[in-house]
């Protein structure tokens, strides 16, 4: 319980403290650039950017008191659980990502789910309902704090044609860009990264400025994309992408064999579905790993998942 609610305190301590370091925490809060059309975005920095990545800490002590107060109701983990949610909850409208909003309720649901004795059918299609929605309309909700058409924006436009094709298209196209990414980098003559970004991904971690940071992958693919003008890892590469931009086409040979042994063992690991707090760290750690053949470059895991 208080290594739980030590996490607690560092997360949200460390995200306070960022938010204050761009001119106050409300005035933080409200720029935000992933919540603003592509247009209105502007660069906004901070000296302690890196507590960024600590913030996210407040995600995992929420899973630790949620699987704590499984086991014990008692009023104190309680508490905690409930200041964690409501952090949560803050944090993730902060990063506006709709996919870390899916992984977030995804954990905590599959986890209610494998300790049931009996699988909940309309749990699972809640579950399923919900991902899809928030998939096609997830960055108008967190806009329409900011802009007051934004869910207009989203409908008119699926009214435009047939609203059913278009949303079909949409969802699909949300797990397009490894395709894409793979044939820019098949089209691009560009020097091989030699996996730099893997042996030196700690520079991630550290503030800007302390070491210098070796460019990620996700920012050539982005390159590849977009355009060479591009300075932000906007689109992260998948795994097959990863290891091309790499080294080539043996780069796309070996790397899945790696990611398959690392997977191999930590599947070895016994699982033991009574136990609330083992399973929710071992769903959460499941849907991390999983999610990195999509999104597989160094930069884009420590910062998404550096909890």
């Amino acid at each position: 319980t208080y290594f739980g609610i030590a996490l607690l305190f560092l997360g949200v301590f460390s995200f306070l403290v960022y938010l204050n370091s761009l001119g106050s925490i409300v005035g933080g809060y409200l720029a935000n650039n992933r919540m603003l059309f592509e247009g209105d975005r502007v660069d906004v920095t901070s000296s302690v950017s890196f507590l960024k990545k600590f913030s996210s800490l407040i995600i995992y002590s929420t899973y630790i008191l949620w699987g704590l107060k499984s086991v014990n109701k008692s009023k104190i983990n309680l508490f905690f659980y409930y200041v964690g949610l409501i952090a949560s909850v803050a944090y993730l409208f902060y990063t506006a990502g709709r996919m870390s909003l899916i992984v977030f309720m995804a954990t905590i649901m599959i986890t209610s789910l494998t300790l049931e004795s009996k699988r909940s059918l309309i749990k699972t299609s809640i579950l399923g309902v919900v991902v899809i929605f928030i998939m096609l309309f997830g960055k108008s909700i967190f806009q329409i704090f900011l802009y007051d058409d934004a869910l207009d924006r989203s409908f008119d436009r699926i009214q435009d044609g047939d609203p059913a094709t278009i949303a079909l298209l949409d969802f699909v196209g949300e797990f397009s860009f490894p395709v894409v990414s793979f044939i820019a980098a098949l089209d691009k003559k560009t020097d091989w990264l030699l996996f730099k970004d893997f042996f030196f991904s700690f520079t991630y971690m550290l503030p800007a400025g302390l070491l210098p940071s070796i460019e990620s992958t996700a920012l050539q693919n982005t390159k590849n994309v977009l355009g060479i003008d591009r300075d932000i890892e906007g689109i992260p590469s998948d795994i097959f992408t990863y290891g091309y931009l790499n080294l080539g086409i043996v780069g796309v040979m070996i790397t899945p064999v790696f990611f398959g042994i690392f997977c191999k063992w930590l599947d070895s690991y016994k699982r033991t579905i009574n136990n609330p707090l083992l399973s929710i760290l071992l769903v959460s750690i499941s849907i991390t790993i999983g999610f990195r053949v999509m999104y597989f470059d160094q930069k884009h895991l420590l910062k998404g998942s550096f909890s």
